[in-house]
Order: C-alpha cells, then sequence, then structure tokens
C-alpha cells in the first residue's frame, strides 16, 4: 500500500526592523482661549465646602484632580510572544528567521489535510458465502471436535446399539423395556445432570442431544465413571419452557453386546 505523500501550507511575515528610534511627535502649541464671561455660581462656596469637604484642602482651596497616569507600553518581547502564540493556536510551525535581501522574513508551515483516496466499492456478497453461514459451519466443526475429544477421555465405552454418526462418533440408545429396568424412576434436569457427570457447564450436555435428535433412551457417558440417559421433556409448575430430564446410572450397568 503507497503511503500517501505530506503537503504543507507555508506562511511568510515580513519582519520591519528599524534601528533608529523613533521621533517623538511634536507638541502643538497651545492657544489660550479669551477668558469666558464670569457668571455668578449657582451655589455658594461656603455651602459646597460643608457639603463636600473631601474636595478641598485645610486652607479651603479646591482639589485639583490628579492627572491620569500614562498607559504603560508593551515590551516588544511580549508582542511577538503573543503573536507567535496566536499562530501556534491556529496550527502554524515556526521554521524560523531567513534574510531575503534588504528584507527579514519569518516563515512557518503547518501540515495539509490528506487528499481523499477514492476506494473501490466492495463486490456483492453471494448467498453461499454468507456470514451466517460460514459461523454455523465453524461451529459444527468445534461441537464434533469436542465429542471426540471426551470420547477419547472416557474409559471403552460400551458397544453402540445405532450406526456411528457423520462424526465418527458412536451413540447408544436404550429400548423402552432397557429404560424400565436400567433408568431410576428420579429425573435430573439438564444443569443438575451435567454437575453428575463431572462437566463444567450443560452446554455440552445439551449439544449432545441436540446434535442426535434427542431420542428417548439416549445415553452419554463421562469420565467419572457416570453415564446420563435421556428421558424427555417436563414442563416447569410455573410454565415457560419445558425442560430436558436426564437420569445418571453408573457406567457398568448399561448393556453390553
Amino acid at each position: 500500500m503507497e503511503t500517501p505523500q505530506q503537503r504543507w501550507e507555508t506562511r511568510v511575515i515580513h519582519l520591519n526592523l528599524n534601528n533608529k528610534p523613533a521621533s517623538e511627535p511634536k507638541q502643538q502649541p497651545q492657544v489660550e482661549q479669551p477668558p469666558a464671561d464670569p457668571q455668578k455660581p449657582i451655589f455658594s462656596d461656603a455651602y459646597l465646602k460643608e457639603e463636600f469637604p473631601n474636595h478641598y484642602t485645610e486652607q479651603g482651596e479646591l482639589k485639583k484632580p490628579e492627572p491620569p497616569s500614562p498607559p504603560k507600553p508593551q515590551h516588544p518581547a511580549t508582542q511577538l510572544q503573543s503573536f507567535m502564540n496566536k499562530l501556534g493556536s491556529e496550527g502554524w510551525e515556526f521554521v524560523g528567521v531567513y534574510p531575503v535581501g534588504q528584507l527579514t522574513m519569518m516563515m512557518f508551515r503547518r501540515p495539509l489535510p490528506p487528499v481523499p483516496v477514492e476506494v473501490p466499492p466492495a463486490q456483492p456478497i453471494s448467498a453461499e458465502s454468507s456470514p451466517d453461514v460460514a459461523v454455523h459451519a465453524v461451529l459444527q466443526q468445534i461441537l464434533q471436535r469436542l465429542e471426540l475429544l471426551e470420547q477419547r477421555s472416557v474409559a471403552p465405552s460400551p458397544p453402540s446399539l445405532l450406526p456411528p454418526t457423520s462424526s465418527g462418533v458412536s451413540v447408544m440408545v436404550l429400548s423402552s423395556e432397557q429404560l424400565q429396568v436400567l433408568a431410576p424412576s428420579e429425573a435430573l434436569p439438564a444443569a443438575k445432570a451435567a454437575l453428575a457427570l463431572g462437566l463444567r457447564s450443560p452446554a455440552s450436555l445439551l449439544n449432545y442431544g441436540a446434535r442426535h435428535g434427542y431420542p428417548i433412551g439416549l445415553v452419554k457417558v463421562a469420565a467419572n465413571g457416570q453415564a446420563a440417559i435421556y428421558r424427555g421433556e417436563a414442563q416447569r409448575l410455573s410454565g415457560g419452557k419445558a425442560v430436558r430430564l436426564w437420569s445418571i446410572v453408573p457406567q457398568s450397568q448399561l448393556p453390553r453386546p
């Protein structure tokens, strides 16, 4: 994949450097205006001194207001710092100061956004390669491998009464007569039956029954010497989804050929 080339935007600013001190502006001579005609004041001096004593001195003279202090000029370094910070906030990077003839230039740069690359249109996905179909196939392979690993860890299993499945695992299904003899009257839900088989969760037991269609009398053996026999479904007393029931028996009681 080709890496896009970085593009830059440049900004050049002319520095006006002047070694001569700036001449002070000439003050205009003050023109004396003729005195205005004296008018009689509205308030007497005695009344003003009594009402506004803070504006008069102890000798009774009117206080002159202090002239305002002139604003303190800003240092050139502070001006340049504020100018550089403003450019930095806008994304400009300072490159340097360069003389160009009799001029002095400050150069800045900042990256330009990359040019958008045209993306080719996506190819249409066929129905055969849809994600759901692919995920289902992978899950089936995982379940078959788990079943093979469980069967390898179990002691020699009893002979199968049904032909082997497509995964090569033998399945035993007891007849109704064998169920009456072997299976106890007590039946456990899948969660408790999985604990009796030493399984960590009922998922393995439920997947095993789902793969083989849940026939009555389906047998699943475990590594702890126990076997689970599927007995069918039962409705909960509180209603809702039906519960699948299993009976637990020792593997030694299973029929042999």
